[in-house]
């Protein structure tokens, strides 16, 4: 069953739109989980191992960001709900300071006060590394429920946005589905081997995946994604 609430364009208002209204409406429990992802514990010392900052794409109110923060790790989510980050932020009880992102850029920056944590409230396709602060480097990407959530006909731009972001020597960790058919809704199955051919393009190569295990899942909601798994990708000549 697809929850869906209203159609969901390539346009960036709509597709704003389609995701805040499932926010609105609760309607984004294939997303949640309770637990922390299996593929992050396994493989978070290789994810984090360069350094750097870890990029949470399209974060919604994933506990792993608040998990590698309290690691000590730095964090920048990107999303573009609100209401995603106030809900992440009243479940774990951080505090952000709320700031306007500089220039054209319609959105706002939430971040704490000691900067570790920082989640950036925009369009994904109008982020760049000049939104970030100074000697701030991306070298790694958690993404999880985030390259499955893009339109096919914008999965092209979607790793070139990703891949701009990411430092030569960075890791990504990407969950992604398999079931049995192909189902025009998400979360969309994207090939391994395409995310291979893409990932190898950046330079990276895949050297372990690990099941993520389902998530929550209220009992009134039926969803049937099929199975999810974690990949981990490295630099090529690591």
């Amino acid at each position: 069953l697809l929850l869906n609430r209203g159609e969901m364009t390539n346009e960036p208002d709509d597709r704003l739109k389609f995701w805040e209204n499932r926010w609105t409406a609760e309607e984004t429990p294939s997303f949640h989980r309770s637990q922390l992802l299996a593929p992050l514990i396994q493989f978070e010392e290789q994810l984090v191992s360069a350094g750097g900052s870890i990029l949470v794409p399209l974060c919604g109110k994933a506990l792993e960001m608040k998990y590698l923060y309290d690691k000590g790790h730095s964090v920048v989510g990107v999303e573009g709900v609100e209401t995603a980050i106030e809900r992440f932020a009243k479940e774990n009880s951080i505090e952000f300071t709320k700031s306007t992102l500089p220039g054209e850029i319609s959105g706002s920056i939430f971040s704490t006060v000691d900067g570790r944590l920082t989640i950036y409230c925009c369009d994904l396709f109008q982020f760049s590394k000049s939104l970030l602060p100074e000697n701030t480097r991306i070298s790694a990407v958690l993404d999880r429920g985030s390259a499955v959530a893009v339109k096919p006909a914008l999965r092209s731009r979607y790793f070139a946005t990703i891949g701009a972001l990411l430092e030569p020597d960075g890791r990504y960790l990407i969950c992604l589905w398999a079931r049995d058919g192909v189902a025009d809704h998400v979360p969309y199955v994207i090939p391994l081997s395409e995310v291979e051919s893409v990932m190898g393009s950046m330079g990276l190569a895949l050297i372990g995946s690990r099941p993520c295990g389902a998530p929550d899942r209220p009992p009134k909601v039926i969803v049937n994604h099929g199975d999810e798994t974690g990949y981990l990708f490295v630099p090529a000549n690591s």
